[in-house]
């Protein structure tokens, strides 16, 4: 993602953000790093993820944070719909270029 596109991400892309980088596991710091989230972001959405049974956590020397079978279908959903939306937006641009080569 581009780092310009990082502005006024919805719950769903920011979701993807964190589950992403916590597919092979990791620590709060990186995943607040890499999912480009404050501090404080990061704490409400990695309850919310916990609690949903997106991500599991893994208790040890450090604690980290693991995409959990559950946040690998989310992955694979948002995708598809990411996909479809993209589809939807190139149609409605056909459509509109149709109508303004009408005028």
């Amino acid at each position: 993602m581009e780092l310009n596109a990082r502005k006024n991400r919805n719950k769903f892309q920011i979701t993807q953000a964190i589950l992403e980088v916590a597919r092979d596991g990791a620590g709060k710091t990186r995943i607040m790093y890499r999912a480009n989230l404050s501090f404080k972001l990061l704490e409400d959405y990695l309850g919310a993820l916990v609690r949903s049974g997106l991500i599991k956590v893994k208790e040890g020397e450090r604690k980290m944070y693991l995409t959990s079978e559950r946040g690998l279908q989310f992955l694979r959903e948002f995708e598809d719909l990411e996909r479809h939306a993209a589809l939807a937006i190139a149609k409605r641009d056909s459509l509109t270029r149709m109508l303004a080569k009408g005028s």
